[in-house]
């Protein structure tokens, strides 16, 4: 097979074609200068001798003019030859740009599809840090509210219920139960506690209902309330560098709403003190 190949290349190789060619048109002079031809002029006496003869006692033009012709001939083989060479060389050429073109165009798709990867690493290691960064400050929050329960009359009211929810159990910063169900369960139980904290307001706002005790004496104590706000808000500040999925997260845990409401709350401390019974 692969001398098969060698000699079928050669046998499309124009130089091999124009060495042939050239071989065999000498080969041809060569019988045709042996052939006996006959030419008064230069032979008055009848001889005939082979026609190679007849160049040596010919005019010098007619010399010139035979070698002309015979190069000519020659070049002309050689000349074809060339333009084919050279056509197969274009060829080659077109094929191997072509080749390149197709390669270049590969590497670049890798090297494409190897930066988006790259970019996409980095994206969710960005969202990773960002949702690590979340959970601290929402678990700072929490912290906050309920290390100010046995020092703020009003934060001690507002999480009793959240505190019954779980047991009496505390989540502080530094013990062990599972980090991002108590995070989202303790915020969403905050919600629905400021939910009725606002229900009763109302009710006592509209005359639904009546407070004839006084629960708190003296001012309202929100405690370290106002920095778990700025807490909760810092952590809603993060949303647009989130996950989509840690996105949803924080919308269904309802910290918008609680962040809201307690800056109402924290705006309004006479309405809550009125709600609880003391003085407008």
């Amino acid at each position: 097979m692969t001398d098969g190949s060698e000699e079928l290349s050669a046998l499309k190789n124009p130089i091999s074609w124009a060495v042939v060619l050239s071989i065999g048109f000498l080969l041809l002079l060569a019988v045709l200068g042996n052939v006996p031809t006959c030419n008064i002029e230069l032979f008055p006496n009848g001889a005939c001798p082979p026609k190679w003869q007849h160049i040596v006692y010919a005019r010098i033009n007619e010399v010139g003019d035979t070698l002309a012709g015979l190069a000519g001939v020659l070049a002309f083989i050689w000349l074809v030859a060339t333009v084919l060479l050279q056509a197969h060389e274009l060829r080659e050429q077109r094929k191997a740009l072509l080749q390149q073109k197709d390669e270049t165009a590969a590497m670049a798709q890798a090297i494409s599809k190897q930066t988006n990867f790259l970019k996409d690493e980095s994206r969710e290691r960005k969202e990773i840090a960002k949702r690590d960064e979340m959970e601290a400050l929402l678990r700072s929050a929490i912290w906050l509210i309920q290390s100010s329960e046995s020092q703020s009359n009003f934060v001690e009211w507002l999480i009793s219920s959240v505190q019954t929810q779980f047991g009496g159990g505390q989540l502080t910063s530094s013990n062990n139960y599972e980090f991002a169900d108590t995070i989202d369960s303790w915020i969403i139980v905050l919600d629905g506690a400021l939910d009725r904290r606002f229900s009763g307001r109302d009710a006592v706002f509209e005359g639904r209902v009546e407070f004839d005790q006084v629960m708190f004496e003296g001012e309202l104590d929100f405690g370290r309330l106002p920095e778990a706000t700025e807490l909760l808000q810092q952590a809603l500040d993060l949303r647009p560098y989130l996950s989509t999925s840690q996105k949803i997260r924080l919308d269904g845990m309802g910290v918008q709403r609680v962040v809201d409401r307690l800056r109402e709350i924290l705006s309004t401390p006479e309405d809550w003190h009125y709600v609880l019974g003391g003085t407008a």
